[in-house]
């Protein structure tokens, strides 16, 4: 995760310059297109408004990657916060269960796991009834839910 953002954050700063210099680029034009109009340019009005036509898509086409460069990066801003709350609820239940009777305990972890299997080597399977990425998709999904309540 931290290395697409690393990516997505290169990308961004790769737009950002290269929007800051077609940006430049078109206010020099704008200023060519004064030096037309009064005929002391070397540029015909044609070659001006062509290469002022391509200047603009080339600064639309960098818009367009630095918003979607910026979208996604919010997005993966919402996931890291929506994992840490997660995170921050499962050590909850863990020092809930911490602190729980030897009953209590028996009953969360009946919920949890499935079956265990214990080896002649003494290793073990635990088979759990919920996975890992269940777990942590309906919760990130219970969080953006609470998210989109409060928007």
């Amino acid at each position: 995760m931290k290395d697409h953002v690393g990516v997505l954050k290169r990308r961004q700063e790769a737009a950002q310059k290269e929007l800051g210099k077609k940006k430049s680029d078109m206010a020099k034009l704008e200023g060519e297109l004064l030096n037309v109009i009064t005929g002391q340019s070397v540029l015909s009005r044609e070659m001006l408004n062509n290469v002022m036509e391509k200047t603009k898509n080339e600064i639309n086409a960098a818009s367009e990657v630095l918003n979607d460069c910026t979208l996604k990066l919010e997005q993966e801003s919402q996931t890291a916060r929506a994992f840490k709350q997660n995170y921050d609820n499962l050590i909850t239940w863990a020092d809930l269960f911490d602190t729980a009777s030897h009953e209590e305990k028996r009953m969360i972890l009946s919920r949890l796991i499935k079956r265990i299997d214990i080896f002649k080597d003494s290793s073990f399977k635990i088979e759990f009834a919920v996975s890992y990425q269940d777990l942590f998709e309906n919760l990130f999904e219970e969080e953006q839910g609470k998210a989109l309540k409060l928007a």
